[in-house]
């Protein structure tokens, strides 16, 4: 058996590369599950525009479903496209859906 040194264990460590796992919270008007929350941002990804008139809808109505997501790499890139309005754009996405409009796709 091959005995190793600190200095050599703490090399073999750093060559490891940890994968980052990313959480992130959406807060949403409507309690749906996981993995339509993932649907919708998936959808938001081809996502043109927002309608005036879905957008003073979105805003009357109360946030009251909080849903925690792992995220994968191209599900980041999603949201790093929409900033901060990530979970806004996400509710309007829901909003029409349910509507059956479908402006901005």
């Amino acid at each position: 058996m091959k005995h190793i040194t600190y200095d050599e264990q703490e090399r073999t460590k750093s060559k490891v590369k940890k994968k980052k796992i990313s959480k992130r919270y959406f807060n949403l008007y409507k309690n749906i599950g996981a993995r339509e929350v993932r649907y919708y941002l998936h959808k938001a990804e081809n996502y043109k525009g927002i309608d005036l008139r879905v957008i003073a809808e979105i805003k009357k109505r109360k946030l009251v479903s909080k849903k925690l997501l792992t995220l994968s790499d191209k599900e980041i890139e999603i949201l790093n496209k929409f900033g901060e309005g990530a979970n806004f754009v996400i509710n309007c996405i829901i909003y029409q859906e349910e509507e059956g409009i479908h402006e901005g796709y």
